[in-house]
């Protein structure tokens, strides 16, 4: 469709570097493309995290089930990584990518089991 509903997912930090996170859905509620944004930080890292997106978005939109994507992209470790603040179910990441391949996982398929901490336990 020419209009989708897009929703700001999440602004998290990991390891000191800030991004914001966006999704756009289709009218049943399954994600149809991703959006991520940082402010500061290399410029490589920013235009590789703005293709990523762009691929996913594309993945998805051919038919690519996101729990592909999300297996793909969870556990992923590289620099930065570390401690992660944004979101109340996750503590630390292994990387920026396996962030937001948990926070996907976590807010679109109910992916308990990548989160840290239990649902019932957050506040």
């Amino acid at each position: 469709p020419n209009r989708r509903t897009a929703v700001q997912i999440v602004t998290a930090e990991v390891a000191g570097m800030r991004l914001h996170l966006h999704a756009a859905t289709y009218a049943d509620g399954r994600l149809a493309e991703v959006f991520i944004r940082t402010r500061r930080g290399d410029p490589a890292v920013r235009g590789l995290l703005n293709t990523l997106a762009l691929t996913a978005s594309l993945a998805l939109q051919y038919g690519m089930p996101l729990e592909e994507i999300v297996d793909a992209w969870a556990f992923q470790r590289f620099a930065p990584h570390g401690p992660g603040a944004g979101h109340d179910r996750l503590r630390m990441c292994a990387s920026l990518v396996d962030y937001i391949g948990r926070e996907l996982g976590i807010t679109f398929l109910g992916r308990d089991d990548l989160a840290h901490v239990e649902a019932d336990t957050w506040t």
